[in-house]
Order: C-alpha cells, then structure tokens, then sequence
C-alpha cells in the first residue's frame, strides 16, 4: 500500500510539473518580456529629453537629503535634550548629606565606594600600587519617596563632582527614529567625560534594564540595555566617569546590569526609622505656625513604614488645613491627614 502512495506522489508530481512547464512558464516568460519592453521603451523616451532627466535626478537628491538632514536634526535635538540636564561640577559641599535625615548605613557605604576614588585622584602612585578597581556603579534601591535622587544629587555636592540626570524613561520614549536611543546613551557617556569627574544618575533604571525574556532580541528596552552594557564595560571609573542608578524594584533588573564588574555595589534606601520619622515631620513643619500640642512621637507611630514623601504630605495637608482658617497647625490636623493618606 505505502509503495502505491508513493508512485501515485511521483506520478502526480511529474504531471504538475508538466503542465508549469507547458502552461505556466511560457506566460511568466511573456509577461517579463513585456516589463522589460515598457522599461526600455520609457528610458528611450528620458534620452530623448535630458532636461528631464537631470530635473528627476535634482528631485531624487533633494528629497534624499532633506530626509537626511531631518533625521539628524531629530537625531541630535533628541540627544541634546539629555546632555542638558547636566549641572556643572560643583565646589565640594561637606554639609550635603547632614541635610539628609537619616541613612546613615546608606552615607558609610557611599563614602567607603568614593575614597577608592578619592585615594587614586591625591595619590595616583599609591592607587596604582594596590591596584585599586572600584565598583563602576552604584545602586540605590527601595521603596519610593524616600529621597534617592536627593541621595544621588548629594554624592554629587559632597564630591564636587558634575552630575547628569536622566529617567530611563526618557530614553527609551518619543521619536521613534531607528538607533535614537542607543545615540543617547552615547551622548549620555561623551557628556560625562568632557566633564569629569562626572556622575550620571539614571532614575528608574528598571524602565530600560528589567530581565530580557529571550523572545525578541529587537525589542526597544533589550537593544536600549545592550547599549548601556556595552557603553558600562567601555570606561574606567577611575577616569572620572561614574554611574548612579536608582530602582523601586531591583527583583526585575537583569542580572547582566547589578553582576559584579558593573553595578556591583548595592545600597537600600529604605523607610525611615522611628526616630528619622520624628526629624522629618519636624523638618517639612519647620516655621511653620504649630501649636504645643503636638506629640511627635504619636506621629511616629502612626505613621510606621510609612516613605518620607508620605510625612511631606501629610504635613503638608495639615499646613493648608491650617492656612484655610487662618491658625496654627495642631494635633488634630496632623492625625486627620495621616488617616486622609493611609
């Protein structure tokens, strides 16, 4: 039975293949034939009329040129609105993180990471003797509203060092122009090092850097983090150049980005304590009218894990509450917003 199959297979093979050959291929043929007639019939025509000729060529690169010149245009304004968030570098201020409530643990691993930098910037000799090889990155994660950016910008103050912020967001929205982004992170990198030491902060860095699931390897976030790689494995942090990002959640940052050899080192901004909630209520309060009836330590404790952007608003609340009828701000007005937010 299975021979019968295949010779009646071969059998109906054959005879396809026959009436292509007798039917089909002859019209295929003719039809080229009249293709190729109707171009030379239409370039026999343009030799007739040079004129013609040259003013279609004028069009063709006119119209080449203005699309290139647009997307470079698109190209460098896209690039440029990055490289201008840059604040210049700064003189050293030894009060920037005394200005921040709090975070000690996060202060001490911070100036652990910049005295390798600091070591080898005074004393090259001795750097190069131990041969000192700094993380080339920091993470900040945690809960938000709780003042990584401000985190970041101090390294910056306390340092002197310029600094660059950028959302990852922004890298990877707008223009859709084939290789913008990828241009911005490489204008995000030449920026820094025409002003170093320099520091670039990428802010919500899981935007562009979440674990690459394998099914596209053309997708905008995958090709944005392959060209953060590679621009992260291309510079020497002990030149000056040195990266700062900040997550809300680390769990789905790809394992290529926070390895060893590139954002190594890893610092949890957390929710303030008992007592750092204490400071900041009285911080956002400031002189502010209040009356004497306050319990802080009640505060506190009503607001127990609470991020110090909550306290801010809270203590906000109860300021226009206040405002509204011409007094001082109380207890009540305080625990009433507490309950408001939570």
């Amino acid at each position: 039975m299975k021979i019968l199959k295949d010779a009646a297979g071969i059998i109906l093979f054959i005879v396809l293949s026959i009436l292509f050959f007798l039917y089909i291929m002859p019209f295929i043929g003719e039809t080229i034939m009249i293709v190729i007639n109707i171009i030379n019939a239409g370039f026999n025509k343009l030799s007739e009329h040079p004129i013609l000729v040259i003013g279609i060529i004028i069009i063709a690169a006119s119209v080449y040129i203005a699309v290139f010149i647009e997307s470079k245009a698109v190209m460098e304004t896209s690039a440029g609105s990055v490289v201008s968030k840059t604040e210049p570098i700064q003189i050293k201020d030894q009060k920037a993180f005394e200005r921040l409530i709090g975070l000690k643990k996060a202060k001490e691993e911070v100036r652990n990471f910049f005295e390798i930098i600091n070591t080898y910037m005074a004393e090259p000799e001795v750097a190069k003797q131990y041969e000192l090889k700094p993380p080339k990155g920091l993470l900040l994660y945690g809960p938000p509203g709780n003042g990584k950016t401000s985190f970041a910008r101090a390294c910056a103050s306390y340092y002197g060092f310029a600094f660059i912020s950028i959302k990852g967001s922004e890298l990877i929205a707008g223009d859709g122009a084939v290789g913008i982004p990828q241009q911005r992170i490489k204008d995000l990198f030449a920026a820094a090092r025409t002003r170093k030491p320099c520091i670039i902060f990428f802010d919500e860095i899981d935007s562009i850097a979440q674990v690459r699931s394998g099914r596209s390897i053309n997708s905008p976030s995958d090709i944005l983090l392959d060209a953060l790689l590679n621009e992260i494995d291309g510079f020497d942090p002990l030149r000056g150049v040195f990266i700062i990002a900040a997550t809300n959640r680390m769990d789905i940052l790809d394992p290529a980005l926070i390895r060893p050899g590139r954002l190594e080192k890893h610092i949890e901004i957390g929710n303030p304590n008992f007592g750092e909630r204490i400071a900041i209520i009285k911080a956002h309060i400031g002189q502010k009218p209040v009356k004497d009836d306050i319990d802080y330590h009640l505060l506190s404790e009503l607001t127990k894990g609470k991020s110090g952007a909550f306290l801010e608003a809270c203590v906000n609340q109860a300021n226009i509450s206040a405002f509204k009828e011409r007094r001082k701000i109380n207890q009540a007005d305080l625990s009433k917003s507490i309950e408001d937010f939570a």
